[in-house]
């Protein structure tokens, strides 16, 4: 599962969002996640604790979309319920996210579930020819 996303435990990203110039590790792991077709999920460092943000953009290039049925959002409200510890409104914008204040074990955990959860939607554009 270690293979479907980026672990760093360097504080160097430049933000919370998934970037393709978001750091080095970060613009290899979006070029292998383009290349591969698969959702771009990077665990990184974030002050004295862990962070996992998700992109879904890396999958468009092979042609597929996410079908965000109402399922989807009920397991990505699962996954803030299980994981978010924060006062603050959640980071969730579609097929992207971010979830802060984890453990390392944490973080991995939560990194493998959002893998599942979007290769679970991924569905292809109808007509499209890779």
């Amino acid at each position: 599962m270690k293979n479907n996303f980026l672990i760093s435990h360097e504080n160097k990203f430049k933000d919370n969002r998934i970037s393709y110039d978001g750091g080095r590790s970060e613009k290899q792991w979006w070029i292998e996640c383009d290349r591969r077709g698969i959702p771009c999920i990077v665990v990184y460092k974030h002050g004295g604790s862990y962070a996992v943000k998700w992109d879904f953009i890396t999958i468009c290039v092979k042609g597929f979309f996410l079908n965000e049925t109402i399922e989807f959002y009920e397991k990505i409200k699962q996954l803030y319920v299980k994981y978010w510890k924060l006062k603050k409104r959640p980071y969730h914008y579609g097929s992207t996210g971010r979830i802060e204040k984890l453990s390392l074990d944490e973080a991995t955990s939560a990194a493998g579930e959002i893998f599942e959860i979007l290769e679970s939607v991924k569905v292809r554009k109808e007509g499209l020819v890779i």
